[in-house]
């Protein structure tokens, strides 16, 4: 599984970039051309160490790097493709 970054708000893990747009289009009900944006990557090994993810469901809140937060998803048997993050709240 990777994660892709594909506009300036959100974060998808798929296993390749197609299958994280079209999961973003079903999501947002919308095109291509309104979800996705010049932006939009595969993220770098270095992205991966030091992107953080806020976990708010935790209890105090809990930070992980991105690499983290997709090793504990994958092992929980997340379904994928599937929004990963956002700044929208």
């Amino acid at each position: 599984m990777k994660i892709f970054k594909l506009n300036d708000c959100d974060w998808y893990a798929a296993k390749d970039m197609k299958s994280a747009i079209e999961q973003i289009m079903f999501d947002m009900s919308d095109t291509c051309e309104f979800c996705v944006d010049s932006s939009a990557h595969e993220l770098t090994d270095d992205e991966m160490d030091s992107l953080k993810f806020v976990d708010y469901t935790d209890s105090p809140t809990t930070t992980r790097t991105f690499r983290e937060q997709l090793v504990i998803m994958v092992e929980r048997g997340d379904e994928f493709p599937c929004l990963f993050a956002t700044t929208e709240i």
